[in-house]
């Protein structure tokens, strides 16, 4: 057997749910520490959601993930918008739990955009989408409340029927920020692309280029 495919082997002797309960000592601390990590690491990818869940669906959440292989991605951001994919459709709707699982996905897939830099006005005749890092949440309360909930303030306020829609993208100062106006009734129209001076109607599009919520395309 080559090395490679030696480690390969122990890698998933040592990934496999009854290693942790088997016969090799050696081989259970090793799953168990490396299962401890990955926890971790989960815990961590989803922080201000999982604040505001109660301890046993926390628990829940970040076990059924580790059995699934999550918290070993090489890239924080990647496996953080992966792991709330996954928590996502397991929250009520609607809730602030979800809001803030939106939030956090929404940074997340800014983050990506490490060089994001604001590009040049389009081209004559060009399209307008959304923005491939960008993202609009829309929250059930006041956007501060609720986040200063999540970081162990008090209890966040109860849900309104209207939402508040805050854009989440790499170019905004702090990376998110109030949708103003009819900036939120653009980003419904762009479910699609649409002709760049049709949209210019709605709204400042050379502004919302530079922070990245919407691109030519």
């Amino acid at each position: 057997m080559s090395l490679a495919a030696f480690q390969e082997a122990l890698a998933r002797r040592v990934r496999s749910p009854a290693a942790a309960g088997g016969g090799d000592r050696g081989l259970a601390v090793t799953a168990a520490v490396r299962r401890s990590w990955c926890e971790a690491r989960t815990a961590k990818a989803g922080a201000i959601t999982l604040s505001l869940l109660p301890t046993e669906a926390r628990r829940r959440l970040i076990a059924e993930w580790v059995d699934l292989g999550g918290g070993a991605g090489a890239f924080r951001n990647l496996e953080a918008e992966a792991f709330l994919d996954f928590v996502a459709p397991r929250l009520p709707d609607p809730s602030h739990v979800l809001t803030l699982c939106r939030l956090e996905q929404a940074l997340a897939r800014a983050a990506v955009a490490v060089d994001f830099g604001a590009p040049p006005l389009p081209r004559p005749g060009a399209r307008v989408a959304r923005g491939r890092w960008a993202s609009l949440v829309r929250f059930g309360c006041e956007p501060v409340a609720l986040i200063e909930a999540a970081l162990g303030g008090p209890e966040p306020p109860p849900l309104e029927p209207r939402s508040r829609p805050v854009f989440v993208a790499p170019g905004i100062k702090g990376r998110l920020r109030p949708a103003i106006g009819p900036e939120a009734a653009l980003w419904a129209t762009l479910k699609e692309p649409q002709p760049w001076r049709e949209a210019q109607r709605l709204c400042d599009l050379r502004a919302l280029l530079a922070e990245g919520v919407v691109e030519a395309v």
